[in-house]
């Protein structure tokens, strides 16, 4: 009982982290195109990349500091949910290499009508190139049985199988 609980947070949780429409992207950019990309494009790059399902792109315009190696990396964003549909709400810019990106999001998969909470989604820049950070920790409850339902906690500790 208490994993199916788990379970129904922990998958909106691995979906949000998993953010969170330029034409202009191509396959294989190298890393001088990345680091001349602003926080929006590489936002709506990583947005169209869940779309479509392409994991390279994600992996390119991500950094998860959980993973050792971008094989690994890789093996984690196949098994995660197709984005469906997203809107940036608002956008936080007074730290240029922080960007805070309010974002509305809709997932196939996840109960209901796939919408979840508005989440914050944080575009750094490190060694002059922006990317999606994902914040590890990030909880959604989509249980509608619980009064915190449609809530988002960051920096929570996540465990399996209490």
């Amino acid at each position: 009982m208490k994993f199916n609980r788990i379970a129904r947070w922990l998958l909106p949780a691995v979906v949000c982290l998993l953010l969170p429409t330029s034409a202009h992207f191509v396959h294989g950019d190298s890393p001088g195109q990345l680091g001349d990309l602003t926080p929006s494009e590489v936002l709506n790059g990583y947005m169209q990349a869940q779309m479509s399902n392409d994991y390279e792109k994600i992996a390119d315009l991500s950094e998860d500091s959980r993973f050792k190696n971008r094989a690994d990396y890789l093996k984690f964003l196949k098994i995660n949910q197709t984005l469906l549909d997203y809107r940036i709400v608002s956008v936080d810019q007074s730290n240029p290499d922080h960007v805070i990106f309010h974002v509305l999001t809709k997932y196939e998969g996840v109960g209901g009508n796939g919408e979840l909470p508005e989440l914050q989604i944080i575009v750094h820049k490190s060694n002059g190139v922006y990317k999606v950070l994902i914040q590890p920790g990030t909880v959604i409850n989509m249980d509608p049985s619980q009064p915190n339902y449609k809530t988002v906690e960051y920096n929570q500790k996540i465990t399996i199988g209490e």
